[in-house]
């Protein structure tokens, strides 16, 4: 499958594409969440825990094994009310990926 025109792509094209695929993830509030995970969290959790991305009201975060994900699961109450200073946009679940 080609395009009409196989040249290269312009820079607003390109960025309607990708903003496209990231419709629901709201990448603005990740620098702020990142700023705060620290405070919220155990430190232990703040360095091998990493906050991803928002999706659909959902934080997800990165987490190297099943202890930091169950860790993080009972420790999501405070989570949240530690994001809750971001008004509408703070996340309402937290959700781990285990990333080794």
């Amino acid at each position: 499958m080609t395009r009409e025109n196989d040249g290269p792509r312009s820079l607003g094209e390109s960025l309607r594409v990708v903003v496209g695929r990231f419709k629901r993830v709201d990448l603005l509030v990740m620098d702020d969440i990142r700023a705060l995970w620290p405070r919220i969290v155990d430190p232990i959790l703040a360095d091998k825990c990493h906050p991803d991305l928002v999706r659909d009201g959902t934080l997800v975060v990165s987490v190297p094994s099943g202890a930091f994900a169950q860790r993080i699961g009972l420790d999501e109450e405070q989570i949240l009310v530690g994001l809750s200073v971001l008004g509408e946009r703070a996340p309402k679940h937290v959700r781990c990926v285990i990333r080794p």
